[in-house]
């Protein structure tokens, strides 16, 4: 048996073998372009001869074209003190052949894969036993070690000892060994023997990737102080980089992850040594005498201890990190930018720095989404972690690049973007017109980007800005301060109007907004600020239309109103209200006379508050409520005067409202809006009458018939007047017979042929009508005009375009 010495000596001789009696064989050279110029089809064979050093410059232009030197890794179970990677060992040689071993039982239970994979209770002994084991044979251990790597792999054929011994006498280097096993499994003899473990994102294998982290973070942990320091010159260290260097896709993962894994374990032994070092400097400063000299001697072992431990940091980064991050395969990438945002964030006395930092810039523009995401990870924690003011060549360089992704194609990198942004809009990072650009992402389809977007606008436009402003406006009159809310929702509708003024409908901004400020959803606030006579903090034009569109957006989503099919209505279905409906109905309709009054000559402005009555729950009145009559009466005015096609259809919806939903009140609201209805009829008869006659008709003639087709699109003119069906009849067959004389305008004939469909529609829906031969009259006369509108080559496209939906809709 050796002693503890003797062992020691045996180590040490293991790890310092001169390669000098070893020849070493020429590799091409490998140039590694910078980020966007890889060509991602071939696997770059990443070989180096020395530690490669970080560029010192504080730029953050695309990386220069580095090389890949030859081989100068000849043995793996001997290191020489020199980066991961780059070891050094002699021998002799003997004739090479095929060093692979027998086929490996993966899960045995007492191996390290089996451990790994079955006992991950037992992962912290099997990771001390290791390095107890390798103190006294590190051939065998490091043989263990990797073999553990290969069959986590899922390579069933694993490598031999000998591969590991000293006396080995083969041609071979560490690359060639691992070479040869890569070309078993990409033969076609080893085709469907690689099972790999770690890949894929079931249960299983998360469990497998969580065991086979933990089994590093353990095996750093447990490491004796003495090998943590040289921790980069281990003989396994070697195989560690010719498997990360391999063509062999899943060797790399495994090997990445074991690699990034190491660093972020290393990361927090340092950050022990520098909290004791703290610890160790306050006592130094006050201690006295021997007890001095004494921590003197402790700070300086701790100085040499962390000093070490970035030497191996530095070591693992260049020989792992620098050549992954642009690995061709994703995964890799992701593992390695996700990374080096950790080691940024929990050891910034050496990553925060922008040789490191300039990796995860990069990534912002990587072609995978979730190579984007990881980098948009680690800078968000950047920021998070207030290192905002360490970071400002960062920001400056990458910051527009981060503002563009909130349009990336994918949503959780556009999602991550958002929050990101209003992370550095906090700090005041970006400027006011990319703040303002951000605002405009509420009229996207997306909810949950919305949704984001008005967290956005919370904590940086309300939060901020607004509340400033009130601040200042509070001061300037300080007895007479105003209403904190009604100064905060006219923020809001100026900040809406600039972004959303062209948006027709705002309720699905609104449904964003209104979960993050809760005072857009008061409807009476809303209504008193529209009726607020001119004063000095009052609204323009444009932005009390947002306001009137705003409150009409909010009775949609209080009522649940938010579609446009009025089919229920024509089944006389019957609005069941919800306790907070009935709340914001009853409010609204104490204001909506008042408003219509004060607005009835703005078509744009009577457009969104005719469109209220149309989300009023109509059973929340009683039948001793008057404001229906008033309502009413307002709405048939408005429908009388009505000439725009928005405003006309709006009129309506609100009129399908009162005359089809059933509540206690419906007889009296029906008899103040006869009138309307038989006005509208009227009309029509006028017009037919006179194309009957053969009158040219006049544009009172083309008002009042698009008028009543408006309206007949919501509401069964025909069941009130039978006699509308015939007025109908009659001008489709003038439209059929006498359109070439030029009786009829071409809008006006697009009417007539709508209201023909119509009927139809209506009809047709009526399960208690058995003789159809009217509604087939209808039908057969409008299929006639739309056929001679598509014969015809004097009328327009709009009009043909016209007839071919009138047919579609039949």
């Amino acid at each position: 048996h050796l002693s503890g010495l003797q062992l020691r000596r045996e180590t040490d001789s293991y790890r310092r073998m001169a390669t000098s009696q070893r020849a070493t064989r020429e590799r091409k050279t490998v140039n590694y372009k910078e980020p966007g110029q890889i060509p991602l089809s071939i696997l770059e064979k990443d070989y180096t001869e020395k530690e490669d050093k970080i560029d010192e410059d504080d730029d953050f232009e695309a990386p220069r074209p580095a090389s890949a030197s030859k081989a100068a890794r000849k043995r793996a179970k001997t290191d020489g003190g020199s980066a991961p990677g780059t070891p050094s060992g002699g021998g002799g040689k003997r004739k090479s052949g095929n060093m692979m071993g027998p086929p490996a039982a993966i899960s045995a239970n007492d191996s390290l894969s089996g451990i790994v994979l079955n006992k991950a209770s037992a992962i912290p002994m099997a990771a001390k036993s290791w390095w107890a084991s390798f103190e006294t044979d590190p051939v065998t251990a490091v043989h263990k070690l990797t073999n553990m790597v290969l069959e986590m792999t899922g390579c069933r054929k694993t490598l031999p000892l000998a591969c590991f011994q000293e006396d080995d006498e083969t041609d071979m280097d560490v690359d060639d060994y691992i070479k040869q096993l890569v070309e078993h499994y990409t033969s076609a003899s080893g085709e469907g023997e690689l099972v790999p473990l770690l890949s894929g994102a079931n249960k299983l294998a998360k469990r497998n990737q969580a065991n086979f982290a933990d089994f590093w973070e353990k095996w750093v942990s447990h490491a004796p102080e003495a090998e943590l320091q040289i921790l980069h010159e281990n003989p396994f260290c070697p195989w560690l980089h010719a498997m990360s260097t391999s063509q062999l896709q899943p060797l790399r993962i495994a090997a990445a992850t074991v690699g990034l894994e190491i660093m972020l374990a290393l990361v927090g032994k340092a950050n022990d040594t520098l909290d004791n070092m703290s610890s160790l400097q306050r006592m130094y400063e006050t201690a006295k005498g021997v007890q001095k000299d004494r921590l003197k001697e402790q700070l300086d072992s701790k100085r040499e201890i962390r000093t070490n431990a970035e030497v191996t940091l530095g070591s693992f980064f260049n020989s792992l990190v620098v050549h992954r991050h642009r690995d061709i395969n994703h995964e890799i990438r992701t593992k390695s930018i996700k990374a080096i945002g950790e080691l940024v964030v929990r050891y910034k006395h050496k990553f925060l720095d922008n040789s490191y930092l300039k990796y995860v810039g990069w990534a912002l523009s990587d072609k995978h989404q979730d190579v984007r995401l990881a980098a948009l990870g680690a800078i968000q924690s950047f920021y998070t972690e207030n290192l905002a003011n360490e970071l400002e060549m960062f920001t400056s360089r990458f910051k527009e690049r981060v503002h563009q992704m909130r349009l990336d194609k994918d949503k959780n990198v556009q999602l991550l973007a958002i929050e990101t942004a209003k992370t550095m809009a906090e700090k005041e990072l970006l400027s006011a017109d990319q703040v303002e650009e951000m605002y405009h992402l509420l009229k996207e389809d997306d909810a949950s980007v919305r949704s984001a977007v008005a967290d956005f606008i919370q904590s940086t436009y309300v939060d901020q800005d607004l509340e400033s402003a009130y601040e200042v406006a509070a001061k300037k009159t300080p007895k007479n301060k105003p209403d904190k809310e009604t100064f905060m929702l006219k923020g809001m509708v100026e900040m809406i109007s600039a972004v959303a003024g062209d948006m027709h409908h705002l309720h699905p901004l609104i449904e964003s907004l209104q979960t993050q400020m809760p005072f857009l959803s008061e409807v009476g606030l809303l209504c008193s600020v529209l009726l607020e006579e001119n004063e000095d903090d009052s609204l323009e034009a444009d932005q009390r239309v947002t306001l009137a569109e705003m409150l009409e957006a909010v009775m949609a989503l209080a009522t649940r109103n938010t579609g446009n099919d009025d089919a229920d209505r024509f089944q006389g279905k019957k609005n069941v209200a919800s306790k907070s409906g009935k709340e914001a109905c009853l409010m609204v309709a104490q204001s909506l006379p008042a408003l219509l009054r004060k607005f009835g000559a703005d078509a744009e402005m009577l457009e969104p508050l005719v469109l209220i009555v149309d989300h009023l729950q109509m059973d929340s009145f009683s039948a001793k409520d008057k404001v229906l009559h008033e309502v009413a009466d307002m709405v048939s005015d408005v429908t009388l005067k009505a000439q725009s096609d928005d405003l006309l259809d709006a009129c309506g919806r609100a009129l399908a409202n009162l005359l089809d939903s059933e509540y206690a009140a419906r007889s009296a609201v029906q008899g103040r809006l006869s009138t309307l209805l038989t006005s509208l009829v009227g009309d029509v008869r006028k017009a037919s009458n006179a194309c009957n006659q053969g009158h040219k008709l006049t544009v009172l003639n083309g008002m009042a018939i698009k008028r009543a087709t408006t309206v007949a699109g919501h509401v069964d003119l025909f069941a009130m007047d039978p006699a509308l069906r015939q007025y109908v009849v009659v001008m489709l067959k003038a439209v059929a017979e006498n359109d070439e004389k030029g009786k009829l305008p071409g809008a006006m004939i697009s009417d007539i042929m709508v209201m023909g469909v119509a009927y139809v529609g209506h009809r047709a829906g009526d399960e208690e009508l058995k003789d159809m031969t009217e509604v087939l009259e209808v039908r057969d006369c409008v299929l006639e005009c739309a056929n001679e509108i598509l014969r015809s080559h004097n009328v327009t496209r709009v009009l043909k375009n016209t007839a071919i939906v009138a047919i579609g809709d039949l």
